[in-house]
């Protein structure tokens, strides 16, 4: 299986933008869902394999239904897709300041390595927590 990062972008808009730069293209779309865009950009793999990669032997036997995506957001971006998620409540398990991640999430600063590191464990933090609730009836 083949994997390729897939970076998802968001803004007001009611669209999700989609891309995948390797070395060989540079394919963009965009998409209602997630799962449209991600559709869409195996179609263009599709194509790319068919026609203009058909002699790239890094692509030769390359199905477009067995490439898996890592998928990447921007800060901005997540928080638009995944609303649910409170920005403060993120802020606090990373440990950096309520109104300077605001910030991040608005696109007006933009987050250290360091920063982003400590968002991304915060995530990973409340996921593991979330996977481990049971729930019971009344």
């Amino acid at each position: 299986m083949k994997r390729l990062t897939a970076v998802l972008e968001k803004d007001g808009s009611d669209k999700i933008a989609g891309y995948i730069h390797t070395d060989q293209f540079l394919l963009t779309t965009v998409g209602a869902t997630e799962e449209n865009v991600f559709k869409n950009l195996r179609e263009l793999i599709d194509d790319y394999i068919t026609n203009e990669g058909a002699d790239d032997d890094h692509w030769r036997n390359v199905k477009a239904t067995d490439i898996s995506f890592d998928i990447e957001y921007d800060l901005t971006s997540f928080f638009i897709l995944y609303s649910a998620i409170e920005v403060n409540a993120i802020a606090k398990l990373a440990s950096i300041d309520q109104s300077l991640m605001h910030q991040y999430v608005l696109g007006n600063k933009t987050a250290s390595a360091t920063q982003v590191i400590a968002i991304q464990a915060a995530f990973h933090q409340l996921g593991e927590r979330l996977m481990n609730i049971s729930l019971v009836t009344g």
